[in-house]
Formats: structure tokens, C-alpha cells, sequence
């Protein structure tokens, strides 16, 4: 079956589909995206599990998955908003890995009657946003608007399941993964050596690789340093700390490993990333 990559190029977009989108190649997700459907009614399908859009469902789709709408009513309308990975895991910085992995599992919701206002609400800035192509600050302050809205979802989901439900049917492997996940988040710019957390987990590194591999399709390191470009990023856009500085936060050796270890992850220097975000 054909694929098509969407919008890898670019940070973000939104727009309305409608049953146009029915029958079309399946489309595989660079970024992710969120999908609320307006009206009517169609099938969607990830990766190879199959779901039903209708007025007042949301659906969340994580980086790299499979997209296909199916079987849509003539009225079907939805708004997607695409975001690349890059935006996600600024916006995503340091909210608990249990959102996402839960997200995962149960990618889509429907709102309560009237509930669905304020994520249109949303959507509606974020519209405007991207008409506004001047906005030298544009890409920021969707950013800060994405980080808002997986705030609002996470609330969302801590209010509406008890707390037997929100901790209880995973797998070993699936707990050894959150885990392992919230320890990035805490431990990430003091550690940076894959030994260390499987020690604090108790396994091997080998059997942690194979954990993370499954469920993240990444290795340890992968991960690890994924959090570390981020914090960079997060630090070159809104401090003035120098290098050095950042370096010595980060627990590098000093700003010549930084250099080269951010180059090697985002393909340029930190202080030409610095110049490209304060020109913006």
C-alpha cells in the first residue's frame, strides 16, 4: 500500500478536512497532530487499530504513526493540527510520561456536550496564528498554545479516571518504561549514561533497551539525549546563559563537547541556533 509523508517540512499547520480526505493513501505522521472532528462522522485509522470520528471527538496522534480517514458522511468535518516533533517535545517538556503513554493506548475522546468550546477555542488562535505569517514569534507562541492544550488533556484525563484505573493494568514492561521515563525527566541534565538508569531500575542496560525499543521504537541513549538537545534548546531560547554555562548546567565536560554534541543531533551549532531563534 502507498504512503505519503505529511508536511515534514513543515513546524506546523492546521486546516479543515472533509470527506475529500476519504479513500486516500494512508499517511504517515513526521510530527503529530490533533484531529477534532465538527461534524458527521468517518473512521480513523492507526497504525492498525481502527476508531470512529464524530461531532465532539478528539483524537491525539503521537510522531510516526500510520493516518487513514474511511467510510466518511458526506457532512464530515474535522480541523487537524499538525505539529513536527521538534514543537512537540519543546511543548511536552517536563509533563509526566504517563500522559503520552497513555495517549498512545487511548489516542481518542469524545467531549462531553458543550465541553468541546474551549479546545475550538484553541484552534480558532491557532488559525490566526498561522494566517499571520509576519509574526516573527509566531512559532513560540504555538508552541506555548500545544503545551497548554496537553496540560488541558492531561487534567482532563487525571480528573475524569480514578486513580486505580490511572496506575493499575500495565505490563512489567510498560512500568519499567514510565519509570524510566520520569527518571529522564529528573535526572536527564545530571546523568546522561544509560548504566545509570538501569541501576536505578534494577535491570540490565540490555533489558532496558529492549523495553524502550518496543515501546518507543528507540534505544536509551536515543532518549537521553533527545531530553538533552530539548533542554539546550529550551536554554539557547530563553536565557542568556552562555555555553559554558549551559554546559556546566548540563553536566557537560565543557563547551567545546556541547558544541559537538548538539551539532551532531540538530545538524547546527548552538550559537547559530541561537542567532536563527532571536531573528525570528
Amino acid at each position: 500500500m502507498d504512503t505519503h509523508y505529511v508536511f515534514e517540512a513543515e513546524t506546523f499547520m492546521i486546516r479543515d478536512i472533509g470527506s475529500e480526505m476519504d479513500r486516500r493513501h494512508p499517511i504517515r505522521l513526521r510530527g503529530g497532530a490533533i484531529v477534532l472532528c465538527k461534524n458527521g462522522y468517518a473512521d480513523l485509522l492507526i497504525d492498525t487499530r481502527k476508531y470512529v470520528l464524530s461531532a465532539g471527538t478528539e483524537a491525539v496522534l503521537l510522531t510516526d504513526c500510520m493516518v487513514s480517514i474511511s467510510n466518511a458522511s458526506r457532512d464530515f468535518l474535522c480541523t487537524m493540527f499538525y505539529f513536527s516533533k521538534d514543537m512537540l517535545l519543546q511543548a511536552s517538556a517536563k509533563i509526566e510520561s504517563f500522559l503520552f503513554h497513555y495517549i498512545i493506548h487511548a489516542p481518542v475522546y469524545h467531549y462531553p456536550e458543550g465541553a468541546v468550546k474551549s479546545m475550538e477555542h484553541y484552534f480558532v488562535l491557532i488559525k490566526r496564528l498561522a494566517a499571520d505569517t509576519e509574526n516573527r514569534y509566531r512559532n513560540v507562541i504555538v508552541t506555548n498554545l500545544l503545551r497548554n492544550i496537553l496540560l488541558d488533556i492531561y487534567d482532563k484525563l487525571q480528573r475524569n479516571l480514578r486513580v486505580d484505573e490511572r496506575h493499575g493494568g500495565y505490563t512489567r514492561a510498560e512500568e519499567l518504561f514510565n519509570k524510566f521515563m520520569d527518571l529522564v525527566l529528573r535526572e536527564g541534565t545530571q546523568h546522561h549514561d544509560v548504566q545509570f538508569y538501569a541501576d536505578q531500575l534494577c535491570i540490565t542496560t540490555r533489558y532496558l533497551t529492549g523495553i524502550t525499543t518496543k515501546i518507543a521504537h528507540r534505544n536509551p541513549k536515543q532518549i537521553i539525549d533527545a531530553h538533552l538537545v530539548q533542554e539546550i534548546k529550551i536554554m539557547l531560547t530563553f536565557s542568556e546563559l552562555t555555553l559554558q554555562q549551559i554546559a556546566d548546567h548540563l553536566h557537560f565536560p565543557d563547551q567545546s563537547y556541547l558544541g559537538r554534541f548538539f551539532k551532531k543531533h540538530t545538524g547546527t551549532q548552538p550559537t547559530s541556533y541561537r542567532t536563527q531563534i532571536m531573528s525570528m
